[in-house]
């Protein structure tokens, strides 16, 4: 039993470190694509990246990333906000 548990968690290690250096599609790690989402986010132009770097964002943060691109857009703007009312909470908090 032992053995069974030291591989799964071998396992689940390799996994974590693969997430760690996951380079998307469109060739930057989701931490690089965050000032970019933000930007876009913030002219209010998230519908013009493109949808591998949308995916790539989402999937950073294990939200779904089926649908057509509106359905993308939507769940990253959702996304954002939640993200800025966790900030300002934890400012207020703090």
């Amino acid at each position: 039993m032992r053995c069974f548990l030291t591989a799964i968690l071998l396992q689940y290690c390799r996994s974590v470190r693969a997430c760690q250096a996951l380079t998307c599609a469109c060739g930057a790690t989701p931490a690089h694509m965050r000032p970019q989402v933000l930007e876009a986010a913030a002219a209010g132009r998230l519908a013009y990246l493109t949808n591998p770097v949308l995916k790539c964002w989402l999937r950073a943060r294990g939200a779904k990333v089926t649908g057509n691109k509106a359905d993308l857009v939507a769940r990253v703007a959702e996304r954002l906000k939640e993200e800025e009312e966790a900030e300002q909470e934890e400012e207020q908090m703090g």
